[in-house]
């Protein structure tokens, strides 16, 4: 029968197709309506084919794929205007869904952030190093998913050891005791005059490359709950007066050590004028370059010298990773903490390499197979990290005590008074 010449059947064929693509359209429309959209604020990463951001972009694309109703909006942050632009927008309360680094702890306190711990498994949690939970914790609950490790390490000029005939500590590791005596024996002036130091590290505000000596006979610089100073113990104490015999009793450690900035000490280990180095191991990158390229010189990287704690410790605020703001809707909270677990996982955490840092989580392996330096850091360094306390009020407590850290290594005072005055200066602090 042709349908054309029956016009009551064309009208129901032609009601049947609007029905039809009128259903299509709802169909679509509860679709997109169901979409769930997250908004990603990130600060650059490594550069993929000249784009520091194409890293994000590549992640965005392969969670998508697999997740058809999950679209992620990537808001690009620079370095100069991100601090800026997140505090506004957490004073409007108009939070991005997830945001790298920031301020856990503060905003955790003011209640605008996901607890993670929902989320982790036990084997989860024991994958992860423990200083990395440590950044994200606070009142026993976990508010981030950690992404990288970075940490300090001792550089060794290796031809300067090898100019003194003094052997670098056998893997990386030594006693305070072995420490001061190549240190001693590294301490000379050169036919030119020039003074060389056996050791640098700065004592300066937010700079902790001293701390794993100020630790390393078990000092802890706060309370659980980062109410009171705990550093003025026998332990503490201890660590400070290593500090200080490094410049005033061994004088292995120039002066300047408890003044001069991170650069310039830093430049004093690159001119030769220092036989080691306590900086991040951000430096590692450089120093090959330089030897590469022929105006270098050969190195080495060991732990902190190990003290009365029984290992060696580096206190470093070198843990990054992702927070996910205060959700309304479990099932968008959902999506987002599982985006965050996709870009953290340990297979993606491979690509750190790119980024010259570490993996947060141990299953992750070695992924620098082709670095002895990063490979070795990896493996012996990362796991003696332990972070700043995270209260928010512990920044403005450093600031106030490391003048008098710094008074007692310049001779100018006791260990002992200088830590009594440091307790009294950060617990005024810590304990409002």
């Amino acid at each position: 029968m042709n349908i054309s010449s029956h016009p009551s059947a064309l009208l129901r064929t032609l009601i049947s197709a609007v029905l039809l693509i009128s259903a299509v359209n709802v169909t679509g429309a509860r679709a997109e309506a169901a979409r769930i959209s997250i908004n990603w604020w990130s600060t650059p990463a490594w550069s993929v084919d000249g784009d520091v951001y194409g890293w994000q972009k590549q992640m965005i694309a392969e969670f998508e794929a697999s997740h058809p109703d999950v679209e992620v909006d990537l808001t690009q942050l620079s370095w100069a205007d991100a601090t800026t632009k997140l505090n506004t927008a957490i004073m409007a309360r108009r939070f991005p869904d997830l945001v790298s680094g920031g301020q856990p702890a503060t905003w955790a306190l003011q209640g605008i952030l996901e607890p993670v711990d929902p989320y982790l498994s036990d084997a989860d949690q024991a994958d992860y190093y423990p200083a990395a939970l440590q950044k994200y914790t606070v009142n026993g609950s976990i508010y981030g998913w950690p992404w990288f490790t970075t940490t300090y390490v001792i550089y060794l000029n290796l031809d300067i050891f090898k100019e003194r005939g003094v052997q670098p500590p056998v893997n990386g590791n030594w006693t305070w005791d072995e420490f001061v005596e190549k240190a001693r024996q590294l301490t000379f002036k050169g036919e030119d005059g020039q003074q060389v130091y056996g050791f640098g590290a700065i004592m300066q505000p937010w700079y902790y490359q001293s701390f794993g000596i100020l630790l390393s006979d078990g000092g802890r610089l706060v309370s659980e709950d980062g109410k009171r100073f705990m550093l003025n113990t026998p332990e503490g104490v201890s660590g400070l007066g290593k500090l200080v015999d490094l410049v005033q009793r061994y004088k292995v450690s120039p002066l300047a050590m408890g003044s001069v900035t991170d650069a310039d000490m830093t430049k004093m280990f690159t001119d030769g004028h220092l036989a080691m180095l306590a900086q991040g191991t951000f430096l590692i990158r450089s120093l090959e370059k330089a030897l590469q390229e022929g105006n270098g010189f050969n190195f080495g990287i060991a732990n902190y010298p190990i003290g009365q704690l029984g290992r060696p410790v580096s206190l470093h605020e070198g843990v990054g990773g992702f927070v996910v703001f205060k959700q309304t809707n479990s099932e968008k909270r959902d999506a987002v903490m599982e985006f965050a677990r996709f870009i953290t996982s340990p297979e993606n955490q491979k690509a750190l390499s790119n980024y010259g840092v570490f993996p947060s989580r141990k299953s992750v392996g070695n992924i620098y197979p082709n670095d002895e330096y990063l490979a070795w850091a990896q493996r012996e360094a990362v796991p003696t990290l332990v972070i700043p306390p995270v209260a928010p009020s512990w920044l403005e407590a450093d600031r106030a005590i490391v003048p008098f850290f710094q008074l007692a290594i310049l001779g100018n005072a006791p260990a002992e008074q200088a830590m009594r005055d440091a307790e009294t200066a950060a617990n005024r602090i810590l304990g409002k």
